[in-house]
């Protein structure tokens, strides 16, 4: 179970980093090896493209600066059913966010969001 609390995410079993660094360790210590980027309407990998609609966000991680709360990170752990990458996606949030991101990050979060209830 996932909690978005604040500006991170508390893990059930209270794991929470402090700094993008220690959420990507500890995602590739999870199994997370492949490096994923948002792209057109999908997350690219080493195998290809996956739809939004289909990847699973299996972990989520929030960063805010801690002067600025619009210099925002996200740090997602997800799987790709059609393509088998499992891998990290690190990107800005909220006003960090490039527009050509929004519409993808959304949808991978509403999908995470609706699962974690």
């Amino acid at each position: 179970m996932r909690i978005l609390r604040g500006s991170m995410c508390v893990m059930a079993d209270d794991v929470v980093p402090d700094t993008v660094t220690e959420a990507v360790a500890l995602l590739r210590a999870w199994g997370y090896a492949d490096d994923l980027a948002i792209s057109g309407d999908g997350v690219c990998g080493g195998r290809g493209i996956e739809p939004a609609g289909s990847a699973h966000v299996d972990h989520v991680f929030r960063f805010e600066g801690p002067s600025d709360p619009a210099d925002a990170a996200i740090v997602l752990g997800i799987s790709c059913a059609t393509t088998g990458d499992r891998g990290i996606v690190v990107d800005g949030y909220g006003a960090s966010a490039g527009a050509e991101h929004d519409a993808v990050l959304t949808m991978l979060l509403r999908g995470w969001a609706d699962r974690a209830r």
